[in-house]
């Protein structure tokens, strides 16, 4: 199917908006959010609010569907990156900025989104509700690079979410929180304890391990307000945020990482116990946040 050509406005804001409040603010006056925030001086760190287009996992490979669910094209494929990749680039051949000159990453043509570990299985569990694949192509897209914001609109009205204001009505925030881990320690325990076996044979030269936790309120938990919180904890951290429908999930990257000779891994405190003293140095184990009533997991 050939894609109509959509014009795209892109420019450079004159004030640094708060790109968590952005999203919270968008979030809960119900529409669609993708945060992706790195505060470090060179990084690069995006807001999507709204959907233009959307690249999904379907039967067989990928659909690209409209704002409303419809699908106008489909790309075949067993590796589904693969043909998202494919799919990606026939979209952006059709998003045009004429006239914006040369644009910094993150302005222009943009989708933002993810994919789970295994694309050929839909995603279970706290990840129930999303995709195994999705990239978004947002209404606007708000972008901050260097101290400096851009916008890009790829829908008519977007730019008027740039104002968008929270729902006044809204049911209780949680005042209390019952956290428990995902997985028991028990197998936790057993996972780092294989883990470092692997590591001390030589057979893995890298191991990640994000212990999750399921955090229930009694009230509700906004995604504006967790990712404030994430920011707070981890100031030099990169924090991801998405959403879709009734969906939402947050994540923060890894603290630091961990050496021992050429093998590297994320710690655990039984990590210290399968390397010499004079070769360790600790950090903080990865963390990751899941918001309910309904959320995601890959």
């Amino acid at each position: 199917m050939t894609l109509a050509v959509t014009s795209l406005t892109v420019r450079e804001l004159d004030r640094t908006p708060d790109l968590v409040e952005l999203a919270g603010a968008a979030r809960d006056a119900g529409h669609e959010v993708l945060l992706i925030e790195r505060p470090m001086p060179d990084a690069v760190s995006v807001a999507g609010i709204g959907t233009a287009y959307e690249v999904v996992s379907a039967p067989g490979g990928v659909a690209l569907e409209d704002a409303g669910g419809a699908v106008l094209d489909r790309e075949a494929g067993s590796d589904r990156v693969q043909a998202a990749a494919r799919m990606w680039r026939r979209v952006r051949d059709t998003l045009r900025a004429d006239g914006a000159g040369a644009l910094p990453p993150g302005a222009g043509p943009i989708a933002i989104g993810g994919f789970a570990y295994r694309t050929d299985r839909d995603p279970s569990g706290p990840w129930s509700g999303f995709p195994s694949l999705l990239l978004r192509v947002p209404a606007l897209a708000v972008a901050r690079v260097r101290g400096r914001t851009f916008i890009t609109c790829s829908t008519p009205e977007a730019e008027q979410l740039l104002e968008v204001e929270a729902s006044p009505g809204r049911a209780p925030l949680a005042r209390t929180l019952d956290v428990t881990p995902v997985r028991n320690p028990v197998a936790w325990a057993a996972a780092i304890e294989s883990a470092a076996a692997r590591l001390r044979a030589g057979e893995a030269s890298k191991v990640v391990l994000a212990r999750e936790v399921m955090a229930r309120g009694d009230g509700v938990m906004p995604a504006g307000m967790v990712a404030r919180s994430l920011r707070s904890a981890a100031p030099p951290r990169r924090k991801t945020s998405a959403s879709r429908s009734s969906c939402g999930r947050a994540v923060r990257t890894p603290q630091s990482t961990t050496s021992c000779r050429a093998l590297w891994s994320k710690r655990c405190d039984r990590f210290r116990e399968a390397w010499p003293r004079d070769r360790r140095r600790s950090c903080a184990s990865p963390t990751s946040s899941t918001l309910r009533p309904r959320s995601m997991r890959s």
